[in-house]
C-alpha cells in the first residue's frame, strides 16, 4: 500500500522496477511529476488524472518502454510533450488532454494512425499540429490548438476537414481549430472548411 503524507509523488517511486500500474486519478497530488521513471521499466498503466499536477512532462516519461495506458489529463502541465512518448511500442491509449501543453505534437503519422480517437490532447490552446499529421487514413485527432495556414490547405487538399474555432495569430497566419482527419470520401462537400 502506497501512502501519500504530504499528497506528492515521492521520489522512492523510481526505484519501484515491478509495479506495474500506478492509479492515482483523482487524488489531490498538486506539485510536479518527478523526474524518476528511468527505473520503472515494469510500469503499465499510469492513471494521474485530475491530481493537481503542474509542471512539464519530464523528458524521461518515454523511458517507461511497457507503458499502454498514460493518462495525464485534467492537470496543469505545461510545455511540449517529450516527443519519444508518442514512440512508446506498447502505447496503446495516451489522454494528456485539458492540460496547459503548448508546441508543436512531434509524433509520427504511423503513431497518430495507431491511436486513432484514443490520442487524446483536446483543451491545450499552445498545441500545434505538424505537418506529419496529414494523411492520416481513418482517423479523428481533436486539437484546440494550433495549425499553419499551409497545413490547413494541405489538409484541404487531402479532403480532411478543418474547422475554426478563433481567429489568425499574427503574420504567421496560425489557426486555433478544432481539427478532424478523414478521408474525403468520408465527408459531405459542405463541411470541408479552409479556415
Amino acid at each position: 500500500m502506497l501512502v501519500l503524507i504530504n499528497g506528492r509523488l515521492p521520489l522512492f517511486l523510481g526505484r519501484m522496477h515491478g509495479l506495474q500500474d500506478l492509479h492515482l486519478g483523482g487524488k489531490p497530488l498538486g506539485g510536479t511529476l518527478p523526474d524518476v521513471w528511468t527505473q520503472m521499466t515494469g510500469l503499465v498503466g499510469l492513471d494521474l488524472a485530475y491530481t493537481g499536477l503542474v509542471g512539464t512532462i519530464p523528458a524521461s516519461m518515454p523511458c517507461l518502454r511497457n507503458l499502454t495506458y498514460p493518462s495525464l489529463d485534467h492537470n496543469g502541465l505545461t510545455g511540449a510533450i517529450p516527443s519519444g512518448l508518442g514512440a512508446l511500442p506498447f502505447i496503446h491509449d495516451l489522454d494528456l488532454s485539458y492540460n496547459q501543453l503548448s508546441g508543436q505534437v512531434a509524433f509520427r503519422k504511423e503513431v497518430v494512425e495507431q491511436l486513432g480517437p484514443k490520442l487524446k490532447l483536446a483543451g491545450n490552446d499552445g498545441l500545434c499540429l505538424g505537418t506529419e499529421m496529414v494523411g492520416t487514413d481513418l482517423v479523428r485527432v481533436e486539437v484546440d490548438g494550433c495549425i499553419s495556414a499551409n497545413l490547413a490547405e494541405s489538409l484541404a487538399r487531402d479532403g480532411s476537414a478543418v474547422t475554426s474555432s478563433g481567429s489568425s495569430l499574427g503574420s504567421d497566419s496560425w489557426y486555433h481549430v478544432a481539427l478532424a482527419l478523414l478521408p474525403a470520401a468520408c465527408l459531405p462537400t459542405h463541411i470541408m472548411t479552409l479556415v
